[in-house]
């Protein structure tokens, strides 16, 4: 007689990207070690945080999207990404809408920055907005 050999229920419960509301949670899920960060001491100081935050957003979006692959030779595959407005107080900004573009020869942010649908995009804006601000202002 063979045995069946089954997985722990935890491992074959379905991913739930709402688990990932922070850089920690996003290594976490993607095997990487929080306290490695990208080496910026060889770089103007002016740049560093931005590098650090888009390195972190880079994770968080690999771990939110998990299998999402972007191809940009298949325009039926839509590619959101969060769209933030400044806020006239000068404190920072606020999610304004996610955007999906099907235009030829234009981007707006890089691959590894897109998600699959509207919903992940603004997960990762509201769950990492200090790592966006960071990068852009």
């Amino acid at each position: 007689m063979v045995k069946k050999i089954t997985k722990p229920e935890k491992e074959n419960a379905e991913f739930d990207f709402r688990t990932i509301t922070g850089f920690k949670e996003a290594c976490e899920s993607e095997n990487i070690d929080s306290d490695q960060l990208p080496g910026v001491d060889n770089i103007p100081e002016e740049f560093r945080k931005p590098i650090i935050a888009v390195y972190k957003l880079m994770v968080a979006t690999k771990a939110v999207n998990k299998d999402f692959k972007v191809d940009y030779t298949n325009r039926n595959q839509s590619k959101h990404f969060p769209v933030a407005r400044v806020l006239p107080s000068g404190s920072g900004f606020d999610f304004a809408d996610s955007c999906s573009c099907y235009v030829n020869s234009y981007t707006a942010v890089g691959s590894r920055l897109l998600s699959e649908d509207d919903e992940k995009a603004m997960h990762l804006f509201k769950n990492f907005e200090e790592e966006y601000k960071d990068w852009f202002l």
